[in-house]
């Protein structure tokens, strides 16, 4: 028997296809309005589509399909363009090389002469409710600029993307500066990879891979050797919990709009499909220590959506092990890359991690692994991590 949700989605596809008006308000209208979002031109690096419709576990389901997340956009307020140039290259140089810039990072700034006092008010009032009306009588006196990395120029963002900044929020930074954070669907020009061909300690011409590889396989075998066990799909909301939590770099609660209830439904909903994993690494007293999440695309590929661990000296180094397992996971697949989403310092430095654009990746491998299924119960075993794999 046909379940009346996939009956309701049928439907969906049906008015969608007929392209009935988006007004129709039937059990469905969240699938057509997400579907008519998914069809805009992105703005920017993360090509940004619109604020709306809400993250609901349908629609992130949907979007995954489509190649499209629910993601975040930093718009920051300074004086000057060349400030904002300046502010952009400090933070985003580094992360995918020593003077490259990470194209995903930073988003939007917004120029403006009185930005310190601005700034300085926006500090007084981070709970403040009206805060959609506090960033548009903010930009009827500024420009907002954001890089182009097809022209290496500075553009101004369009009327169109500005009306999309709907549900501002009020964020701070480590450092104590102060940002607005926009959450809605993108769909990122740039996608970031773990290929792991670039990981084989064969093709190291200069040793240093193979130091970096030997390290992560002695901290799995030490923490094996310990009572450490690695456990999959049993704490799925503890784990996004724990990512939600996590302390980012240059940021303060950076995954407070964005691991809703609903994301997390997503994710439980995924666990019953097969399309969400988690992998989680547990102390020997069975408490959760840290890990990694994410989904399967339509494509076949596996996303490495976050990761979490302790906050404790090189505590990231748990993490690295839960990482290190899904990867083995996914070579024993077939598989020869993981979509790492964005390029860290964390996926550049332990797992290579480099970007390709959106059309490179479709020529490159796109459809690749559609017939190479995963099976993400592969027993922990770091002791038998050979010189022959990956490892």
């Amino acid at each position: 028997m046909v379940s009346l949700m996939k009956l309701n989605f049928i439907t969906c596809l049906a008015f969608t296809f007929l392209a009935l008006p988006l007004t129709y308000a039937g059990p469905c209208s969240n699938a057509l309005t997400i579907q008519s979002t998914l069809q805009k031109t992105g703005y920017g690096p993360r090509a940004f589509l619109s604020s709306e419709p809400q993250p609901t576990a349908q629609n992130l389901d949907i979007a995954l399909k489509d190649g499209a997340m629910w993601w975040g956009n930093i718009i920051k307020v300074v004086s000057t363009l060349d400030e904002a140039k300046e502010l952009h290259h400090k933070r985003t140089v580094g992360w995918v090389g020593e003077e490259t810039e990470n194209p995903l990072l930073y988003a939007m700034f917004i120029v403006n002469k009185n930005a310190s006092e601005i700034n300085s008010s926006l500090a007084s009032m981070p709970n403040k409710e009206n805060q959609q009306e506090l960033l548009a009588n903010i930009l009827k006196t500024s420009d907002i600029y954001q890089k182009n990395y097809e022209t290496q120029n500075w553009d101004t963002v369009s009327k169109d993307i500005i009306n999309e900044l709907k549900t501002p929020s009020i964020n701070s930074e480590a450092d104590g500066g102060i940002y607005f954070y926009q959450t809605g669907w993108a769909k990122p020009n740039y996608k970031g990879l773990v290929i792991f061909s670039e990981m084989s300690t064969s093709t190291s011409a200069n040793g240093k891979k193979s130091k970096r590889i030997n390290k992560a396989k002695q901290i799995a075998r030490r923490l094996y050797k310990e009572g450490y066990k690695i456990t999959v799909n049993k704490d799925i909301e503890a784990s996004i919990n724990a990512a939600k939590n996590q302390e980012r770099k240059n940021q303060v609660n950076s995954g407070e709009g964005r691991y809703t209830k609903d994301y997390i439904d997503s994710y439980v909903e995924g666990l019953k499909n097969g399309t969400a994993y988690s992998i989680e690494l547990k102390n020997p007293q069975g408490e959760l220590v840290a890990g990694t999440f994410g989904k399967v695309a339509a494509d076949g590929s596996v996303n490495g959506e976050s990761v979490y661990y302790p906050a404790v000296p090189n505590g990231i180094n748990y993490a690295k092990v839960a990482v290190f397992h899904l990867i083995n996971i996914l070579h024993k697949a077939g598989h020869t890359y993981m979509d790492a989403g964005m390029v860290t310092p964390f996926t550049r430095s332990s797992f290579y991690g480099q970007y390709i654009t959106r059309e490179e990746y479709q020529e490159s491998y796109g459809g690749q692994l559609i017939n190479k299924p995963v099976d993400f119960n592969l027993e922990w075993d770091p002791a038998n991590y050979s010189t022959e794999s990956i490892f």
